[in-house]
């Protein structure tokens, strides 16, 4: 039985070759506009794809949240992504969900001095000790669970140590800080971080070299704070908890602050509260101040999600206009293989094989135009995206799957179409299509156009309307105004 299937296929496979060769202009054309629209649709997907990936690096990232605080005080709305020194080390002690908690707080743009040279680094930051135990940051020397215990000890990327001290071993080496005068001794060499991470930092130095960073303040809000919670543990549920948690440790300072007690200062309209916003969340739906680094936002993957999947559709519709638009030149074809007695299930499978088979075709020149067009995708997008084949074990049985949809989307009318040939008829010379098949394919093409002159438009108005902010006329000379 395999043998004969193997069989069918070599000959369905023959006569798709001899017929796709037959008509090269139409082949061609057909491949090369399924090729557009796959490379785009491709190109769109990376990009996605990347803004999705956010901080997923991280082996406990469905676990992690960072506690962040929203409040108003006075008519003045607050929004922002860091808390208070005791957060972390009370929510812990608290509220037994919470595993483990740890901090970060930037350290400023410290220069530092090696040899006769000064260099301003700006990726320092102080975390606590057990910080390389909450996020996966792989370290290549060291210990990552006592690297940060002394409060002189640093950890390092893999490019500052090539940046300080080329092929030699920086362990046990000292960094000398020129604005705080102080060495800082190197106790661990991680990798450099994943460019998908909400924050970018090269140095990390112990927090216990803070002094504020054991203050009992309520009132001061610079260390950002994450949590670890159970594995499958709902965040909400904590957070319902959480709600008294500013009344009872910073009511007596909200007091000495304001001159009134926490319930009059409630009751005036203001709010102070503490949430929080799980990890894989704060690239695309964080709106909070102060955070590291600007963010994606949901609505434009929505976006791109929509166009991708429209330009491949417009391909596919592309495909079976022009397959249908020649049925008359494989007329004949239909009508004598028919009287010859093949069914018409085994035309259906041939025009599907045809279409699968220029479908791969155009998926290996749609491959070869991404990465070709790439470097410039990435220079436009400002991002560092790469479509690793070989790097990602799922990424070619995807692509195939992808490729066969394709094809089955793309040409399922036309096989039907074409095998519902009246053979007696197209035989006599009589061919003529049918009303319903004239309308469906007079439907697609509006369709096409529609689709594709509300891409048009959208490009255009978005186009302008950068070009009139980067060009409009400000009052004054933006080239000789300077911000300290």
């Amino acid at each position: 039985m395999s043998i004969k299937i193997l069989a069918m296929i070599k000959n369905h496979l023959k006569i798709a070759i001899r017929s796709l060769m037959g008509n090269k202009t139409f082949t061609a054309i057909n491949i090369f506009g399924l090729a557009i629209g796959i490379s785009t649709c491709l190109l769109i997907m990376l990009f996605v794809q990347n803004e999705l990936s956010f901080d997923r690096y991280n082996e406990k990232a469905d676990r992690i949240v960072r506690v962040v605080f929203r409040g108003s005080v006075q008519g003045e709305k607050m929004k922002e992504a860091s808390v208070m020194p005791p957060v972390a080390q009370t929510l812990q002690k608290d509220f037994p969900e919470v595993q483990q908690a740890t901090r970060l707080r930037r350290a400023g743009y410290p220069r530092i001095v090696s040899g006769d040279k000064v260099f301003k680094e700006n990726a320092f930051a102080y975390v606590d000790s057990n910080f390389f135990q909450v996020f996966t940051l792989p370290f290549l020397q060291g210990d990552p669970k006592t690297a940060l215990l002394d409060p002189g000890s640093i950890v390092i990327s893999e490019s500052v140590a090539k940046k300080y001290f080329g092929n030699d071993n920086p362990m046990g080496k000292s960094l000398h800080f020129k604005d705080w005068n102080a060495d800082f001794k190197i106790m661990g060499v991680m990798r450099d971080m994943p460019a998908n991470s909400h924050f970018h930092f090269s140095i990390f130095g112990s927090m216990t070299r803070l002094p504020e960073s054991r203050e009992p303040s309520w009132m001061t809000s610079e260390f950002y704070t994450y949590l670890v919670l159970p594995d499958g543990y709902d965040y909400r549920k904590l957070q319902a908890k959480m709600g008294n948690v500013m009344e009872k440790y910073s009511g007596s300072q909200v007091e000495k602050a304001f001159g009134m007690s926490y319930t009059q200062f409630i009751q005036k309209g203001n709010e102070l509260g503490l949430f929080l916003q799980p990890l894989t969340d704060i690239h695309l739906h964080s709106d909070l101040n102060l955070d590291f680094e600007a963010g994606g936002d949901i609505r434009y993957v929505y976006i791109f999600s929509a166009v991708a999947i429209f330009m491949l559709i417009i391909a596919c519709i592309n495909f079976m206009n022009l397959s249908t638009a020649g049925a008359s030149k494989r007329a004949r074809e239909v009508g004598i293989r028919k009287v010859l007695g093949s069914m018409k299930a085994q035309l259906v499978r041939q025009f599907l094989l045809e279409s699968v088979l220029i479908t791969l075709i155009a998926l290996v020149i749609s491959l070869a135009l991404v990465y070709w067009v790439l470097p410039f995708f990435n220079h436009l997008s400002e991002k560092n995206l790469s479509l690793n084949l070989l790097g990602n074990g799922w990424l070619i049985p995807g692509l195939l799957v992808f490729g066969l949809f394709t094809g089955f989307i793309a040409g399922s009318y036309p096989a039907f179409y074409l095998s519902s040939f009246n053979p007696v008829t197209v035989l006599k010379g009589k061919f003529a299509s049918n009303k319903n098949s004239i309308s469906l394919r007079s439907g697609l093409v509006v369709f096409q156009f529609c689709v594709s002159i509300v891409l048009i438009v959208g490009t255009t108005i978005v186009y302008k309307q950068l070009s009139y902010i980067q060009n409009q006329k400000l009052g004054y000379d933006k080239a000789r105004v300077l911000v300290v």
